[in-house]
């Protein structure tokens, strides 16, 4: 577990973020950074399984009870999301950015239901992430995922 280990904090959406400009319109857009150690790999993609991966136990609690609820109602789950992939930028800041675009009023207030753990789970699992330890970019060409 690393000693020292910066936070996550909210930041604009970045202009070339690759969720930029997928919805005519957007309902959420936000973004959370967080700085990464010259060590760490640059891989979005090796970056992306880290933070999933090094979740706190609660957010899997919350996301397993958001996708039974949720099934029914024809949104996606967390195992569609997890297909889409992450956001990354080449920089040694790390970026999570998000858009939703929803297409009812059934979106809309599940969004504005969810919105605040959205945000909350995010900077939780980036801090966590930073906490146990960024994967290096050494232990990624020899195929570690630690």
């Amino acid at each position: 577990m690393s000693l020292e280990f910066s936070r996550a904090t909210e930041v604009a959406l970045p202009s070339t973020s690759a969720v930029v400009g997928v919805y005519p319109s957007l309902n959420l857009a936000d973004a959370f950074s967080i700085r990464l150690p010259a060590q760490a790999s640059g891989d979005p993609g090796v970056l992306a399984r880290h933070l999933v991966a090094q979740q706190p136990a609660w957010i899997g609690a919350l996301t397993r009870l958001r996708d039974v609820l949720v099934a029914g109602f024809g949104l996606k789950t967390a195992g569609h999301l997890a297909t889409l992939g992450g956001d990354g930028q080449p920089a040694r800041i790390g970026t999570v950015s998000t858009v939703v675009h929803c297409h009812n009023l059934l979106g809309r207030t599940y969004l504005r239901v969810i919105a605040p753990f959205h945000r909350l789970v995010v900077k939780a699992s980036l801090d966590r992430a930073a906490r146990v330890g960024w994967p290096s970019a050494l232990a990624h060409i020899h195929g570690d995922t630690a």
